[in-house]
């Protein structure tokens, strides 16, 4: 196994992710309808604690998750959690960017903000396809490959030109 393989020593569930982006959709899609900051202060502490913080079991979309598939006695599939944590990162960075701008006024462009939201959650939980992820795939992992870890015994041989 290469030495960038896994990811990350975090794992995470397949389905509980999906389930995850499914209460993000239903909780963005209330705050679509209502425009209550209520709502976008639910979402963006659930994504601070999940994914900012790395505390997922404090966060409500966690432990309904695991509820549900526990309820039905589903068996998840282990992924990488580096991946879905950075797009977890990404959803609180845009929840906050929603939350600025409707606290100050930008009549349409918050929903804009909060409409991609909700489609890449609903491409997550639909067909299992994580915009995020593939990012991370294209910006953060590549450096994490491309530069090995720096070996001190190797600066020491090395002459000067």
């Amino acid at each position: 196994m290469p030495a960038h393989c896994p990811i990350s020593s975090d794992f995470t569930g397949e389905y509980r992710a999906r389930l995850n982006a499914l209460w993000v959709v239903a909780l963005a899609s209330t705050w679509l309808a209502t425009a209550e900051p209520w709502f976008g202060v639910i979402l963006i502490s659930d994504f601070l604690l999940r994914d900012v913080l790395n505390k997922p079991r404090y966060s409500l979309s966690m432990r309904l998750s695991d509820a549900l598939l526990s309820l039905f006695a589903v068996k998840d599939i282990r992924i990488n959690a580096a991946p879905k944590r950075f797009a977890g990162i990404l959803g609180f960075s845009m929840s906050s960017i929603v939350m600025v701008l409707l606290l100050f006024g930008n009549g349409w462009m918050w929903q804009v903000v909060l409409g991609n939201l909700m489609a890449f959650a609903a491409l997550e939980a639909g067909v299992n396809f994580c915009l995020g992820c593939k990012l991370y795939g294209w910006f953060v992992r590549p450096k994490a490959i491309i530069s090995p870890p720096f070996d001190e015994s190797l600066a020491e041989t090395a002459q000067p030109d």
